[in-house]
């Protein structure tokens, strides 16, 4: 459905990981874009009305969206041409059905899979969560190490804040206890298709250093 012989590189970890930074940077280094399920969700919240449904699962205490949403809007953005060579898959399978999903109807046989698994600490993801901003006119991110103003860095809008659900401890606590109740469940099926790369992500470890050794990884 989406070309042959993809690269596709998969990013696993819980909140605060670094998943969308290492995403980010791996897109710029190998021109294929990246794909965060959370991003996507974000805007529909914003956007469209689908956004209604997945914000009224949240308020009903489930911060996963419901799978048919999740698949559905997978599949509409990968169906789109800049996937046709690859792309970086950030925040999906959340659950061992995705991944069944993703192994059914997103891969190809002839499709380099490369899932890599950030591992960070309560701790070290608090700090993180603490430093993140988000633009709320482009969606982009960053950490307040990398401002030198209130001003966003790609559309130069001074609309930068916390994300929702970093300053509610409730929500974060509720997306680590669904991330582990899930992943090894999602780490058992992943390893019948593919080695994971599992890379520990501490506060010794600079953004840089942890891509160098996703990157060494994926190169080698």
């Amino acid at each position: 459905m989406y070309g042959e012989n993809k690269r596709i590189i998969n990013l696993l970890g819980s909140t605060g990981s670094g998943k969308g930074t290492q995403s980010k940077l791996l897109s710029r280094h190998f021109g294929i874009p990246h794909i965060s399920i959370g991003d996507i969700f974000r805007y529909e919240l914003q956007n469209t009305q689908l956004g209604q449904l997945i914000s009224y699962n949240s308020k009903q205490g489930n911060p996963l969206a419901p799978d048919e949403i999740a698949y559905g809007i997978l599949v509409k953005r990968l169906a789109q041409g800049d996937c046709k060579d690859g792309f970086i898959l950030e925040g999906f399978p959340l659950t061992l059905e995705q991944s069944k999903f993703l192994f059914s109807f997103i891969l190809g046989k002839q499709d380099e899979y490369i899932p890599i698994e950030l591992k960070i600490s309560n701790e070290d993801s608090d700090n993180r969560l603490k430093l993140r901003r988000i633009c709320h006119s482009c969606g982009e991110q960053f950490s307040v190490i990398e401002l030198a103003s209130n001003t966003c860095l790609a559309c130069n809008k001074t609309t930068l804040g916390m994300r929702s659900d970093d300053s509610s401890v409730s929500i974060v606590q509720e997306k680590r206890k669904q991330y582990k109740l899930h992943i090894e469940s999602i780490l058992r099926e992943i390893r019948q298709y593919s080695t994971i790369f599992t890379v520990e992500c501490t506060k010794e470890h600079s953004k840089m250093d942890v891509f160098h050794q996703i990157l060494g990884h994926i190169t080698k």
